[in-house]
């Protein structure tokens, strides 16, 4: 086949290139991705037995081969992690060894660190380089390779906010690649986002705080301001930085720094109430005890008597975006919620079977809904669960006129605000007391266990174990 990308990609180069070694006939690979680790894994795949032509270019062309074969294959060092140890260097000072590593490998980064001021060699050991004083604030533009990485945006943005001058770090890959900066103005950073520039104006010192990483090299831009602030830096969510980064925290050892890595602590997010009451006989059955209530305590966060674990507790309607978002590791959550959230950038093993109730269609008694719910006709509803109640209309090809309220709903057709609601009951008695009658049962709404994708990868002997126990559990 011919294939071409709409858009540089280097893991989906990769994907591609597998692929076409062992299947029929020959493929034909356009704009393609470049980078050093494209060229490793061909080199690879080529001693296994591939044929595969035009590496180093943005065209590549694979004879698809029946079989490959076992082969020895010495995996190229890993540039990224080289160049973030330079930034660290170039923001401390000092010297340094990357052993392994190769300046024809790492594209624009060696140029702006030495544009920046870093002083370095190459020999047979790697790069040797030697940082002294204050540094020069580059211009960065990420690009494909060979031009400035992606993965090193954030770094040489840390080197910015201590460098002099005023330097500019454009983002032309990711969308959403900036959620760095506002961790490094709690340092003392000051960075302005114009569009998909940031403008990052050097300061004299920067100041230890906690800070909270986002993604894989964010946290590595983060672990380089914090090396640099006065005081201490406490780093949350580092799981991102173990995605890519082996024992940082080892390497990180010198004159000029210390750097060290705190005990993993869980965190679960879950509201207060009846999810609440309903959930702690199966977490006092898994060891799990509350120091505090969170009915009696202000407390947002509650300690438990395992210190490696902890409660956090949210509104219902919040604990997916907390777990989303990495602020949690797992969290419970109902169904109706999780429709709402829409699920992204979650993983759901477990339905608890706590939380139960009903999704339901009502209105007020002697209200003709049949005529009402006529295809191709329009009502007005109110509801909290708004794309919940625009599937059910939609599905039954009625014309809804959303609501959004976030409590009360039962007030909304007795002051005329809607003719129906959308809502959730349990016994039912709130409708019945103001009048209303449940018409038809949209949805069954029981809780369930959420969990954070990437903490499941980068954490998952510590979470596992409690994923089986909640499972087990919730079968008992």
């Amino acid at each position: 086949a011919r294939i071409s990308t709409y858009m540089v990609t280097v893991t989906g180069t990769e994907n591609l290139m597998m692929a076409a070694c062992l299947a029929d006939g020959v493929t034909v690979i356009e704009n393609a991705a470049c980078e050093p680790e494209i060229i490793d894994l061909a080199t690879m795949l080529q001693s296994m037995g591939a044929q595969i032509q035009g590496l180093g270019t943005d065209r590549l062309t694979i004879h698809g081969v029946d079989r490959l074969h076992g082969a020895h294959h010495t995996i190229m060092p890993d540039r990224i992690e080289a160049g973030t140890f330079l930034c660290a260097l170039m923001a401390t000072g000092g010297e340094l060894l990357a052993q392994g590593a190769r300046a024809d490998q790492m594209g624009a980064t060696l140029d702006k660190l030495r544009e920046a001021g870093l002083d370095w060699q190459e020999s047979e050991e790697g790069i040797f380089a030697r940082a002294d004083g204050r540094p020069r604030s580059v211009n960065a533009r990420t690009a494909p390779y060979p031009g400035f990485a992606t993965d090193m945006q954030a770094q040489i943005m840390a080197v910015n906010t201590i460098a002099q001058g005023t330097g500019l770090v454009a983002e032309t890959i990711f969308e959403n690649r900036f959620m760095h900066v506002q961790e490094m103005r709690r340092l003392g950073a000051q960075i302005e986002i114009d569009g998909h520039t940031a403008v990052v104006k050097g300061v004299g010192r920067l100041t230890g705080a906690r800070v909270m990483a986002t993604d894989l090299r964010a946290s590595a831009g983060l672990v380089i301001a914090g090396l640099v602030a006065e005081g201490t830096t406490d780093i949350d969510r580092i799981y991102h930085l173990d995605r890519g980064y082996a024992r940082m925290e080892e390497k990180l050892v010198g004159p000029r720094c210390s750097c060290h890595k705190g005990a993993i602590v869980i965190t679960l997010a879950l509201s207060k109430g009846r999810l609440f009451e309903e959930a702690l006989p199966m977490l006092n059955k898994m060891g799990i005890e509350p120091l505090e209530s969170p009915e009696t305590s202000r407390r947002l966060i509650l300690q438990t008597n395992r210190p490696d674990l902890r409660l956090l507790i949210v509104r219902a309607s919040d604990v997916p975006t907390y777990v989303q978002f990495g602020a949690a590791d797992l969290g419970i959550a109902g169904s109706d919620v999780l429709v709402e959230h829409g699920g992204n950038g979650l993983y759901q093993p477990v339905d608890l079977g706590i939380g139960r109730c009903r999704m339901c269609l009502a209105a007020p008694v002697g209200v003709n809904v049949e005529e009402k719910m006529r295809r191709g006709s329009r009502v007005r509803v109110a509801t909290k669960y708004i794309e919940t109640a625009r599937l059910f209309f939609e599905a039954r090809g009625v014309q809804a006129d959303l609501i959004k309220l976030y409590g009360s709903m039962e007030l909304a057709p007795l002051v005329g605000l809607a003719e129906v609601i959308v809502d959730l009951v349990s016994s039912g008695a709130t409708l019945k007391a103001n009048g209303l009658v449940e018409v038809e049962a949209i949805a069954e709404v029981t809780s369930r266990l959420i969990v954070n994708q990437s903490a499941l990868k980068t954490r998952h002997a510590s979470l596992q174990p409690i994923i089986e126990n909640f499972a087990r559990e919730s079968r008992a």
